[in-house]
């Protein structure tokens, strides 16, 4: 019996050890030396080629072995565009056409009439994002019916005529348009939610939480605790869990440049004659965000003359969400945009409200606190 059991043992771990994948790809319109590239995908971070192939007769090969399933983009090196896929252990082929173009002197791949045999997860992935192909519908329809508002906002913002959009966000049309809004978002949270915990059991969980959304506030981190000890501790468990509870940043304020329209400003010069500088990330679309700036805007008005400034710094892909909030907040301090996205990588930003106090050396004394906590802290450091 023990024989037996030995032998078992060894079966299945020679098996896990040598399973791999085989993934051949066929794709009408590639050309010989094109170079197919494997990006990791769901990962929230700028990923480098896991693995590259060069086409041959249209067909290029990947070889691997994978722990669990994963997302990948499929990338024609040189070209703006991929494919997402799952793969597993197992043959894996995928067929269909590559059709390319030139978009402002960028050559750019649109991949078309792809079929993926082998493994049926590509297929349970689009099934689980069917719902937002209704939401998208929904969205359409939204903005169709208030066009001419939503024209005439946009239009009055860019002329940065502040009193025509505050004017117009608040007669009947605007205010429609507003509640229009946010009830969408509600039912976008709602679908979203309902589709990552469906699959609280297993690696589908955290990836979907990955994949849906792009940015997390302090409200989600209990979200984990809902995920069972084998989705938590799966690959894209790992990854999630490191986005929810990133590691505290410490050292000196990180040197960063930001543009106020008209010219660009160092850190330095934001804080020349500052005692104490609270830089702060946040976005629009941030419920715990904005919920802080009322007591903000109190705390500024206390302390502001005494040495202490806050600069905001708005992570909103939105360029037009972020300007919205902007009018409806009224910001007495600096606020800017992290449009390249660099500011909010060199302070390991992965959940917002974020914050960090700043004294005059440079040096980030205090991070990640609220406002009644601000407050305290202010009082102690400047009110001597």
């Amino acid at each position: 019996m023990k024989k037996i059991a030995v032998s078992i043992i060894f079966f299945c771990f020679t098996n896990a050890l040598f399973a791999q994948y085989t993934f051949t790809g066929k794709l009408s319109g590639l050309s010989d030396d094109d170079v197919i590239e494997l990006i990791p995908g769901a990962t929230h971070k700028d990923e480098k080629a896991e693995a590259v192939a060069t086409v041959k007769n249209q067909t290029f090969v990947f070889k691997g072995n994978l722990k669990e399933p994963r997302l990948y983009y499929l990338r024609i090196k040189g070209a703006t565009g991929s494919y997402s896929l799952f793969l597993e252990n197992g043959q894996i082929q995928l067929t269909g056409d590559v059709e390319f173009s030139d978009r402002n002197g960028q050559k750019s791949v649109n991949f078309k009439n792809i079929s993926v045999a082998g493994s049926e997860l590509n297929t349970i992935y689009a099934e689980k994002f069917a719902y937002k192909q209704l939401l998208n519908k929904e969205y359409s329809e939204i903005r169709k019916k208030h066009e001419v508002i939503s024209r005439q906002i946009s239009e009055a913002r860019g002329a940065k005529d502040q009193a025509k959009v505050d004017s117009l966000s608040n007669t009947e049309a605007g205010l429609k348009l507003d509640s229009d809004e946010k009830s969408f978002f509600q039912r976008v949270e709602s679908y979203s939610k309902k589709a990552i915990f469906d699959d609280k059991n297993s690696w589908w969980g955290p990836f979907l939480m990955l994949d849906i959304m792009g940015w997390y506030t302090e409200q989600n981190q209990p979200w984990f605790d809902e995920f069972s000890p084998e989705a938590q501790q799966s690959y894209y468990g790992q990854i999630l869990k490191r986005e929810l509870f990133p590691k505290k940043f410490t050292g000196e304020t990180p040197s960063f440049t930001v543009n106020n329209g008209e010219t660009d400003l160092s850190f330095a010069d934001l804080a020349k004659g500052k005692k104490i500088i609270v830089i702060d990330f946040w976005a629009s679309w941030c419920g715990p965000c904005r919920k802080e700036i009322p007591e903000l805007k109190k705390i500024y008005e206390n302390f502001s003359s005494k040495g202490f400034e806050i600069v905001s710094i708005s992570i909103d892909d939105n360029k037009s969400a972020w300007q919205k909030a902007l009018s409806q907040e009224k910001m007495n301090w600096p606020n800017f945009l992290d449009e390249t996205k660099a500011i909010r990588e060199q302070f390991n930003i992965r959940s917002i409200p974020a914050t960090f106090m700043v004294n005059e050396t440079g040096k980030i004394i205090m991070e990640n606190f609220r406002s009644n906590e601000l407050s305290q802290k202010l009082g102690e450091l400047l009110n001597n």
